[in-house]
C-alpha cells in the first residue's frame, strides 16, 4: 500500500478508507492496518522514535503527555469529522512509544445489518437482569453492544446510563435518554460511578470494562435488584464467560454468585471470527437463560 501522508490524520484516513480495525504505530515499522487476518504496510519506510513520538503527541494534550511522561499508558478515544472515532492506546515497548487506534464508525449499526438474533430482542425490555456481550478482540462486540443499546433507544421510554472507559460509540437520544460517562472524565473511577447509580435511577446500565471481582459484583447486585445491566467481556464463548464470572470469586462464595447469575442472567451474546477460504466472517451464539441453566448453576452442577 502506498504511503498516505506523513502526520497521523493521514495514516488515520487510510484507516478509514481501507475499511480496518486498527492502525499500529511502532518503531522498527512502517504504519500497518490490521484487518481481521492480516497485516497491510502502509508504504515501506519504517518508522524512527522520533517519528513515532512526533505522531503519537499529535494527538494528546498537555494533560496527556505529563501522565505518559510519567511512564503511565493512555486509553481514550476522539473524533474526526466526516470519517468517525478513534480508541487511541498509547504504551511503551522497549522504552519506545507505540500506539494502537481502533477505529469506531459514527453510524451505528442495525441489528438486523450485523446477524444480532432475533430472539433476543424482547429480552431487552426486560426490568432488570443481566444482559452479557463477549468475544475476542476484533469479534465485533463493540458495534454489538451499540446495536443492542440502539435498539432500546429506538424502542423503551427509558434512562440509560453507560460507564466507559472510554467511551466508544456516540449515542443520541431517541425514545430513550443516554448519558455516558467516562471514567477518569466523567467520573473518577468505577466505583464512584456505581456508588450513585441507584441514586440516578437509571433503568439500564451499560459497562463496556467489567474486569474484577468487585466490579462484577457491583454489576451482578445491581442487575439483581435495580435496573437491566449490560456488560462486556473478552472472553470466546458463553460457557467460558460463565466459568469466569463464577471462578471470580472465593470458592466460599460462588455458590451465592451461582445463585445470583441463576435468577438475573438473560442471555450470553458471543461473536467469533470464522475463516473460510474465500472470506472471513463473525458468528453470533446466544446462550439464553432457561430453566435448565438455572438447576445446573444452582446445584453446581453447571461444568463450562
Amino acid at each position: 500500500m502506498k504511503r498516505g501522508g506523513k502526520t497521523l490524520g493521514d495514516f488515520l484516513k487510510v484507516l478509514w478508507r481501507e475499511k480496518g480495525q486498527d492502525l499500529i504505530i511502532s518503531v522498527g515499522s512502517p504504519p500497518v492496518i490490521r484487518k481481521p487476518g492480516t497485516l497491510i504496510p502502509i508504504g515501506e519506510n519504517f518508522l524512527t522514535p522520533e517519528q513515532v513520538e512526533e505522531l503519537i503527541y499529535s494527538v494528546l494534550n498537555s494533560k496527556q503527555k505529563k501522565i505518559f511522561e510519567d511512564g503511565r499508558e493512555l486509553n481514550f478515544s476522539f473524533g474526526i469529522r466526516k470519517m468517525g472515532r478513534f480508541i487511541a492506546n498509547i504504551f511503551r515497548q522497549r522504552g519506545a512509544p507505540s500506539a494502537v487506534f481502533r477505529f469506531i464508525p459514527f453510524k451505528i449499526p442495525k441489528w438486523d445489518e450485523i446477524d444480532i438474533p432475533k430472539k433476543i430482542l424482547p429480552l431487552l425490555n426486560e426490568k432488570n437482569g443481566l444482559v452479557v456481550v463477549s468475544g475476542l478482540p476484533g469479534s465485533g462486540t463493540r458495534e454489538i453492544m451499540a446495536s443492542l443499546i440502539e435498539y432500546i433507544n429506538e424502542h423503551r421510554e427509558v434512562f440509560i446510563i453507560t460507564i466507559e472507559e472510554p467511551i466508544e460509540y456516540l449515542h443520541h437520544h431517541k425514545k430513550s435518554i443516554i448519558n455516558q460517562r467516562q471514567i477518569g472524565y466523567d467520573t473518577e473511577s468505577f466505583s464512584s460511578a456505581v456508588e450513585y447509580i441507584e441514586s440516578q435511577g437509571p433503568d439500564v446500565v451499560v459497562f463496556n470494562l467489567v474486569d474484577s471481582k468487585r466490579r462484577l459484583q457491583s454489576v451482578l447486585e445491581l442487575a439483581e435488584r435495580c435496573c437491566l445491566c449490560m456488560i462486556l467481556f473478552r472472553i470466546p464463548d458463553a460457557k467460558q464467560c460463565l466459568n469466569y464470572i463464577i471462578k471470580s470469586f472465593p470458592v466460599q462464595e460462588q455458590p451465592f454468585v451461582r445463585e445470583r447469575l441463576a435468577d438475573s442472567l438473560l442471555f450470553i451474546l458471543t461473536s467469533r471470527i470464522v475463516e473460510t477460504k474465500k472470506k472471513i466472517m463473525l458468528k453470533k451464539e446466544v446462550l439464553i437463560n432457561n430453566s435448565r441453566l438455572k438447576t445446573l448453576l444452582k446445584s453446581g452442577k453447571f461444568k463450562g
